[in-house]
């Protein structure tokens, strides 16, 4: 074990290849006040490198490696209660600590990988640590439905020459062959839209972030959707949905639909640490 670290748990058992299952970084001056987390499930433990400390357990490799690994994190039943209990974790900690959260399945070979990872980022981590002490992650989306019939119609008559002279079967055949475009045009305008009333929110939020597209948020199609990552002080919750709710009517009015849920782990304000997200080491 590196001479700095100082780790608290049950001893590694050896019987089948073992992986360190990591939950959470914490800062290592509030381990002692996570200690009844770690009572009260003895499969976890602290880990301590310097200025922060680790959630960690330990876990047999073949749960998520190999091919076992593979069928375990194919089924749902096998993996939606440990996701669930990754997040409770996490969350737990969150209530003593400002927690640098890792992602579900982040792995290990060893406690000495662990510090060593610990030690090369502790600067990185603790200063992570002072931007969200104090402060929760709020997720807003906000979606605009696009290429509506009566807005495919309005969008037409504005930009397709000639459009109120054409007769009907003309109209279907020409929207047909332009719908693609016009609703390209109803997305910039729906963007236009959104700027407002994301700028409203941000009086209560001390950092804002416009996440990438993943699967769940489409970047085609007949929805324009854009969701953000907020950074609020925790004295400010009861402000943040105050306005929250009065940028709803607005929005409706608009013809968009606004989501609110929180708070969360910070996931959307770490670090990358070595040019990556947290990778597993094992």
């Amino acid at each position: 074990m590196p001479r700095d670290a100082a780790h608290s748990g049950p001893p590694p058992q050896s019987a089948e290849v073992r992986a360190i299952y990591l939950y959470a970084f914490v800062a290592s001056h509030r381990l002692e006040a996570l200690r009844p987390l770690t009572d009260a499930d003895p499969v976890l433990s602290l880990y301590r490198v310097g200025q922060i400390g680790a959630i960690f357990s330990d876990v047999p490799l073949d749960e998520f490696s190999g091919p076992q690994g593979e069928r375990n994190l194919a089924d749902p039943d096998w993996i939606m209660p440990r996701i669930g209990h990754h997040e409770a974790v996490v969350e737990s900690a969150m209530e003593v600590s400002p927690t640098f959260p890792a992602r579900f399945a982040t792995l290990y070979v060893s406690l000495d990988s662990l510090g060593a990872f610990m030690r090369r980022h502790e600067a990185a981590i603790a200063d992570f640590f002072e931007s969200v002490e104090g402060r929760q992650e709020w997720a807003f989306k906000i979606a605009v439905t696009l290429g509506t019939p009566d807005e495919l119609e309005n969008l037409a008559m504005e930009l397709l020459p000639g459009w109120a002279e054409c007769p009907p079967g003309t109209r279907y055949l020409r929207l047909r062959r332009e719908q693609a475009r016009l609703i390209e045009v109803a997305r910039e305008r729906a963007a236009d839209r959104m700027a407002p009333i994301v700028e409203k929110l941000l009086q209560p939020a001390m950092t804002m972030r416009l996440l990438p597209k993943s699967s769940h948020t489409p970047s085609v199609g007949p929805q324009h959707v854009q969701d953000y990552a907020l950074l609020v002080p925790a004295n400010e919750r009861a402000a943040l949905q105050g306005r929250f709710a009065e940028l709803t009517t607005e929005g409706a009015d608009s013809g968009m639909k606004l989501t609110l849920t929180g708070p969360w782990p910070p996931y959307s304000f770490r670090p990358l640490l070595e040019g990556a997200d947290l990778q597993d080491d094992a």
